[in-house]
């Protein structure tokens, strides 16, 4: 669904190739991790200068459950054996 506008949730979808090492994933996942923590810190920023605009409340809450949902999965990771 990649190709169209009208996708009802937000979602990333990510590859993995033959050959990768755990090593390759943990470092996805950082990656990963900083651009969403930047793009927390720029929405804070902006709901904080806008306060009365409410025109795009729906992609906001799409991009923080994808957030919420990212940290579960990482909290989960942390916790299984190595």
């Amino acid at each position: 669904m990649s190709h169209t506008d009208n996708y009802p949730c937000a979602y990333l979808n990510a590859a993995a190739a033959i050959g990768m090492k755990m090593q390759d994933v943990d470092l996805f996942i950082k990656r990963l991790e900083k651009c969403l923590n930047t793009l927390r810190r720029e929405q804070n920023r902006a709901s904080a200068m806008s306060v009365t605009d409410d025109g795009n409340r729906a992609g906001d809450v799409d991009i923080e459950e994808m957030a919420l949902k990212l940290d579960r999965v990482l909290g989960d990771k942390d916790q299984q054996p190595s």
